[in-house]
């Protein structure tokens, strides 16, 4: 009995000092590259507390190494010390280290490519780019602003830097469309056309960045290969009559499809006193509750220089006051160079065709084709009344 009890107090005074231990250790915190931490009893947690009091130097972070040699975070701190003491290659042999303990963890893999681009070690930036951006989508804006400064084509970047995922390209592409050039833009489109990463709303945004930037031809072009290639696909694509056909410059003149969000269709705005239908064509009609300002139908194309004659197959129903609707075509980017208008429809109209000679001259690249009614100055100025318009067309004349 003796003996046990004799024991028992031993654990008790043992227990006691190492809790005395513990309690110093958190009070003043040795250095982790002193000899208690080195011989392991200095805690985890302690020798994290006595690097944040003291610094971060190498002989701490080689202790902590030996407390925790398997954790991919203390590689990482252990070679970001290594770099700022100008120890570039061992602090490159410690990152890897850190992306084989920890290769599923972007946080690690991220740390490292802030040294590689930071050191200039762009080959391995770019590895360590396409893998993060294939994990995770929290490092978007540094990774993208980072290949932005090495100043290398998107057609270069492209798969070896950026992986071919549908939600990574058009992650890439916001970027692009705030800070790249037009030909990142075509580069990008080109090699998401090739690894079929292109949808409707990804071909829309696309059409839509190029055609704001005034590259309406490559807008055009870009929108309609993809409608093209895409009428043969199952998996939401449009139907064949969408496709642009050239020599025709209009999509959709018998407004048999509803439109499709994109610059090269029709744009059809809700407006107060106006109903827009898609009945055999289109049907405006205006419900004689206000003074209409119209101008909500229209419809951008990408010309070149020479002659254009626009058709339209119209009929009308006691459409009243002195101000009509009517087509106006004009080069959106610069109205002052080439403004044509139709007259203004009223009454009552029997099925005919109206048309109008567009002549583009080579300052013009583009034009937009408008429904408009202009607001009456007359006393009795509420519109009513019935526009349908059966079909357009807009054709080069040889």
């Amino acid at each position: 009995m003796r003996l046990v009890s004799l024991i028992e107090a031993s654990l008790a005074s043992v227990s006691m000092v190492i809790a005395a231990w513990s309690l110093l250790l958190d009070h003043e915190p040795f250095a982790p590259g002193s000899w208690p931490c080195r011989q392991g009893f200095c805690r985890f947690d302690q020798m994290d507390a006595a690097i944040d009091m003291r610094g971060m130097d190498l002989g701490a972070m080689s202790a902590l190494l030996n407390r925790d040699p398997s954790n991919p975070l203390v590689w990482c701190a252990y070679a970001e010390v290594l770099s700022a003491n100008r120890q570039i290659q061992p602090a490159a042999a410690a990152f890897e280290r850190a992306i084989a303990l920890g290769p599923g963890m972007s946080p690690v893999s991220m740390r490292a490519a802030n040294f590689d681009f930071a050191q200039g070690f762009q080959d391995r930036g770019f590895d360590l780019t396409k893998r993060i951006l294939g994990q995770t989508d929290g490092f978007d804006q540094i990774l993208f602003s980072y290949l932005e400064r090495t100043r290398l084509p998107v057609s270069r970047l492209a798969g070896m830097a950026v992986p071919p995922r549908n939600s990574v390209a058009n992650a890439w592409f916001g970027w692009l469309r705030g800070s790249g050039s037009d030909l990142d833009l075509r580069e990008l489109w080109s090699w998401m056309r090739t690894n079929r990463l292109v949808d409707r709303k990804s071909a829309t945004d696309f059409a839509w960045a190029l055609w704001r930037r005034k590259d309406f031809a490559a807008a055009q072009d870009g929108w309609a290969d993809w409608l093209g290639s895409a009428s043969a696909d199952p998996t939401g694509a449009p139907s064949g009559k969408e496709v642009h056909l050239h020599p025709q410059r209009l999509a959709n003149v018998r407004f048999e499809d509803a439109p499709n969000g994109g610059p090269f269709d029709w744009t059809m705005t809700p407006s107060a006193g106006v109903e827009v239908l898609r009945k055999g064509g289109l049907e405006i009609r205006f419900l004689g509750s206000s003074n209409v300002d119209f101008s909500n139908v229209s419809q951008f194309t990408a010309v070149s220089s020479g002659r254009y004659r626009f058709s339209a197959e119209i009929d009308a129903q006691d459409v009243t006051t002195d101000q009509g609707p009517f087509f106006h075509i004009f080069d959106p980017a610069n109205p002052r160079t080439l403004s044509v208008e139709s007259s203004p429809v009223k009454g009552t109209l029997a099925r005919s065709w109206i048309t109008l000679d567009v002549p583009v001259g080579p300052g013009t690249q583009a034009l937009q084709i408008q429904i408009e009614r202009r607001p009456s100055q007359k006393f009795d100025n509420k519109i009513a009344g019935t526009l349908h318009v059966y079909q357009v067309s807009l054709l080069p004349v040889p």
